[in-house]
């Protein structure tokens, strides 16, 4: 997260270790996902140069964020997802939210570990659809607890 930040600069307001791996015990692959917060006015392109110099290179875009970045040009092979979005964005705060609470609440991060198991061998891993679902999911889920007043 040190190595984004400094790449970024002080236009990066935050970044967040979202994904399976921020969860202790939860099933993972060895790829960390990180969400970061970008002020307004830092352009997508000079966003993307900047974490070029450091090593990421451009991933597929995505809808949702400005940006879409993974590192693999310092080590040969994928280490960190990057997805940048703007500061406040729905999307990076429904994420830092999600993985906050299965980080707190074990019986729910569980259940999100049985779900993300049965639709891998359902649908495969990299497909559109298992992310769908599993983003599907995690939107109830996140949204249940937030009306239950657990702090999500």
């Amino acid at each position: 997260m040190a190595r984004v930040r400094r790449a970024l600069g002080p236009a990066c307001r935050a970044v967040h270790h979202v994904g399976s791996t921020s969860v202790p015990g939860l099933h993972a692959v060895p790829i960390i996902d990180l969400a970061a917060e970008l002020e307004g006015g830092l352009p997508a392109a000079t966003a993307g140069m900047r974490l070029m110099v450091h090593g990421f290179v451009a991933a597929a875009p995505e809808p949702s964020c400005t940006l879409h970045v993974i590192d693999d040009a310092l080590t040969g092979h994928r280490q960190v997802e990057l997805r940048c979005y703007l500061a406040g964005h729905e999307d990076v705060r429904m994420l830092a939210a999600f993985f906050a609470l299965l980080r707190s609440a074990p019986a729910i991060a569980a259940e999100y570990d049985a779900m993300k198991r049965a639709v891998r061998a359902r649908l495969g891993a990299g497909s559109p659809d298992y992310h769908a679902e599993k983003q599907g999911w995690m939107r109830g889920r996140a949204a249940a607890a937030h009306e239950a007043g657990t702090r999500p």
